[in-house]
C-alpha cells in the first residue's frame, strides 16, 4: 500500500518517489533471475557424476602397467639364438588365485628346434605360451631368453621376435593384402622399420582397391613406390609359404579380397592359413602355434601342418596340440598334467617309455579308427588331384560363404540387442567415489589448457547471455516510464522508437551471444572429452592383463570405463556449463541492478529465492 501511494504521488507530483517503471523493472528482473536460477537444480546431479567418472578414469589413466608393452626402457637383446629355460617357475592366473596353473616347473625350449607341449585341458600349455611372449609374469620362478631374465627385456623388443597362431584368429576387416602385411607392423628385423609409415598409413588399403579394380598386385604396387613393393613382395612370399597364395590368386578379387568382420566371408581353413601367412611375413625367430589346427576339418588340417613343416627349420617353434598326429615330428615333445611336466622326449622315445603320452597317442589312434570304419574310402590321405578339388570347391563356395555370412549377420541383428538391454538391466551402478568437485576441477585442467582462447570466448558469450535477460528489464521498466501522459506525444513516440530499437539490438547480441557460447563450449566439450576417451583406451591396451583380470573387470565393464564414463564426463561441459555461467551473471546482475534501483523492493523480491530452488530441487529430486 505504501508503494501505491507513493506512486500515486509521483504521478501527482507531489514527491519524488518511485515510478511505475522503476517499480516494474524490479519485478521483472527479479522474476526472470529466479525463475532461471531455479532451472539450475536439473544440473546438480551432473556434478556429482561427474566427479566420481573423471576420478575412475584418472585412475586408470594414471596406473603405471606391471608389464608395459609401449615404453622404451629394458634391455633390446640384438638377435634371438639360444632359447628359453624356465627354471622352477610357478604360476596362477589374478582372477583364480587359489588355483596353481603351473607347480615349480623347469624346462628348456632350444633354439630352432620344435617343441610340442601336449596334455589334457587345463594342464597349462597355454600358459606357457603366455608366459614365453610376456602376457604374464611368473608367480615364482625365473624364465630366461636368450640367457637373459624376461623381466628384464623390453616387452616390446622382446614380442618382435615373436609370432603367435591361435586356434581362433581374428583378422581385421580389410583386404587380404593388409591382414598379412600387418605382421609386419612390430618386426625384429631392422629393415623393416621403414615399413611402418606404409603400413600405418592408406596406402595398402588403396593398392588393394585398385586389384579389386582387376590391376595385377605388384602393377598396383609399383605406383606407390619400391617400398609398397618390397611389402607385396614379403606379403606373397609370406602367403606362399603358408600355402594361402593358391586360394587368394584364383579368387576373384585376389588379394585385395575384403575378408569381413573377424574373417567371417572366408572359410576357417583359409582364415587359419592368412593367420600363418601374418606370422611368417616378418620371418619371426619364434613361431607359437597355440591349438592352430584344432578346429579344422581333416582337410584343412592337412593343408596347415603342410605348410607349418615347410617352415619349423630355422626357426623356435612351440606348438600345443590336442591332435598328436600333428607334432609326431617334433624335436621334443612335453606332457603336462596339472601343471606338472610328466614326461618328455621325442615322439619315438615316449611311445617305448609307454606311459601317459603313449596312453594319449592309443586313444586318439583308436578314436580314428573308429571315425575311419564309419567313413567313405579314401579319407585318410589327399592326392594331388584331391587337393586341387578340395581348392575349387572352396573357390566356388566362397560366394556361398558371403550369402550365408550375411543372412547369418541379419538374423543375429535383432539378439544382440535383446542381450543388450538386459545386459543393462543386469549391470550395477558403478560406485562414485566420494571427490570434491575441487578435484574434478584440478584434474579436468591440463585438458582445458590447450583450449583456453575458445574458452574464454565462450565465457564472454555466456556473460552476454546472462546479462540480457537484466538489460531486457531495464530497457523495458524504461519503455513503462517513458509512457506517462505528462510526457508530450511527440516525446512518447522518440522512446518507444528507441526503446524498440533497443530491444532489436538486444536480441541480436543475445542471438549471437549465445551462438558462440553454445559452439564454443561444445567444441572444448568435444575435444577434451574426445581426448579423455583416447587416454583411457590407450590406458586400457597398455595394462597388462593381471590387471585385466583382477577385480572382477569384465570387457563390458571396461567399456564402460570410455563410454558411460566418458559421456558422465560430457555432461559436466558444454552446454551444461555455458548455461550454468549465463544463470549466474543474470542472478548477479539482477541483484546489483534491483539495490540501485529500488533496494527495499529488491529485499522484498529476493526472500522467494530460497522458496524457488526448493521448488526447484524437489521437481530434480525423483
Amino acid at each position: 500500500l505504501s508503494d501505491c501511494k507513493r506512486i500515486a504521488d509521483s504521478v501527482e507530483g507531489k514527491s519524488g518517489g518511485t515510478t511505475v517503471g522503476a517499480t516494474f523493472t524490479v519485478i521483472f528482473i527479479l522474476i526472470e533471475a529466479t525463475l532461471l536460477l531455479s532451472q539450475v537444480a536439473p544440473f546438480v546431479h551432473l556434478f556429482s557424476a561427474a566427479v566420481g567418472s573423471f576420478n575412475k578414469l584418472r585412475e586408470d589413466i594414471d596406473r603405471e602397467p606391471l608389464i608395459d608393452g609401449h615404453t622404451k626402457s629394458g634391455l633390446a637383446l640384438p638377435q634371438a639364438g639360444v632359447g628359453f629355460e624356465f627354471k622352477d617357475v610357478s604360476f596362477k592366473y589374478p582372477s583364480r588365485p587359489e588355483i596353481t596353473v603351473l607347480d615349480k616347473i623347469s624346462l628348456s625350449i632350444p633354439a630352432n628346434k620344435h617343441t610340442a607341449l601336449v596334455g589334457l585341458s587345463g594342464s597349462g600349455k597355454s600358459t606357457i605360451a603366455g608366459l614365453v611372449s610376456r602376457l604374464y609374469d611368473p608367480t615364482e620362478g625365473q624364465i630366461t631368453f636368450d640367457g637373459q631374465d624376461v623381466r628384464t627385456l623390453n616387452a616390446r623388443d622382446l614380442r618382435s621376435f615373436m609370432s603367435l597362431v591361435q586356434q581362433e584368429p581374428s583378422l581385421l576387416d580389410r583386404s587380404l593384402l593388409e591382414n598379412i602385411a600387418h605382421g609386419l607392423i612390430n618386426s625384429s628385423d631392422p629393415e623393416h622399420a621403414q615399413f611402418k609409415d606404409i603400413l600405418l598409413g592408406s596406402d595398402l588399403a588403396e593398392v588393394a582397391a585398385d586389384i579389386r579394380t582387376g590391376t595385377d598386385l605388384m602393377a598396383a604396387a609399383e605406383k606407390r613406390g619400391p617400398i609398397v613393393v618390397e611389402i607385396a613382395i614379403l606379403a606373397k612370399r609370406a602367403a606362399t609359404l603358408a600355402d594361402a597364395d593358391q586360394f587368394i590368386v584364383a579368387l576373384q578379387q585376389g588379394y585385395g579380397t575384403i575378408v569381413g568382420s573377424s574373417g567371417r566371408l572366408i572359410s576357417g581353413g583359409q582364415k587359419q592359413r592368412i593367420a600363418l601367412a601374418r606370422a611368417l611375413v616378418k620371418n619371426p625367430a619364434v613361431l607359437i602355434l597355440d591349438e592352430a589346427t584344432a578346429s579344422l576339418d581333416s582337410r584343412s588340417e592337412q593343408r596347415i601342418q603342410r605348410a607349418i613343416n615347410s617352415i619349423t627349420s630355422g626357426r623356435t617353434v612351440i606348438t600345443i596340440a590336442h591332435r598328436l598326429a600333428t607334432i609326431t615330428a617334433a624335436d621334443n615333445i612335453i606332457c603336462m598334467h596339472k601343471g606338472h611336466i610328466l614326461e618328455q622326449g621325442t615322439h619315438s622315445e615316449l611311445m617305448a617309455l609307454g606311459g601317459t603320452y603313449a596312453n594319449m597317442v592309443k586313444m586318439q589312434t583308436l578314436g580314428n579308427m573308429s571315425e575311419t570304419n564309419n567313413a567313405p574310402a579314401g579319407t585318410d590321405s589327399i592326392s594331388v588331384s584331391d587337393r586341387t578339388s578340395s581348392d575349387d570347391i572352396e573357390k566356388k563356395s566362397l560366394y556361398e560363404d558371403n550369402i550365408d555370412a550375411e543372412k547369418a549377420e541379419l538374423s543375429a541383428t535383432e539378439t544382440p540387442v535383446r542381450a543388450s538391454g538386459e545386459e543393462e538391466e543386469e549391470e550395477e551402478e558403478l560406485p562414485v567415489p566420494p571427490k570434491s568437485l575441487w578435484d574434478l576441477a584440478k584434474g579436468y585442467g591440463p585438458a582445458l589448457r590447450p583450449h583456453l582462447l575458445y574458452i574464454l570466448v565462450a565465457f564472454i558469450g555466456s556473460v552476454c547471455v546472462g546479462g540480457a535477460f537484466s538489460g531486457e528489464a531495464v530497457i523495458f521498466g524504461n519503455t513503462v516510464g517513458s509512457l506517462n501522459p505528462c510526457h508530450s506525444p511527440s516525446r512518447i513516440r522518440n522512446r518507444g522508437d528507441f526503446y524498440g530499437l533497443m530491444f532489436f539490438i538486444l536480441a541480436i547480441i543475445e542471438f549471437f551471444a549465445n551462438l558462440v557460447s553454445w559452439t564454443g563450449f561444445g567444441w572444448v566439450s568435444e575435444k577434451v572429452v574426445y581426448t579423455v576417451r583416447v587416454l583411457s583406451f590407450r590406458s586400457l591396451f597398455e595394462q597388462d592383463l593381471q590387471w585385466h583380470q583382477s577385480e572382477g573387470r569384465t570387457p563390458a565393464l571396461l567399456l564402460s570405463y570410455i563410454t558411460r564414463d566418458g559421456n558422465a564426463l560430457a555432461g559436466f561441459s558444454g552446454s551444461v556449463v555455458g548455461t550454468l555461467f549465463s544463470i549466474t551473471v543474470n542472478l548477479i546482475a539482477a541483484i546489483i541492478l534491483t539495490h540501485i534501483i529500488a533496494w527495499r523492493i529488491a529485499l522484498v523480491c529476493l526472500s522467494l529465492v530460497p522458496l524457488l530452488l526448493g521448488a526447484g530441487a524437489g521437481v530434480a529430486t525423483p
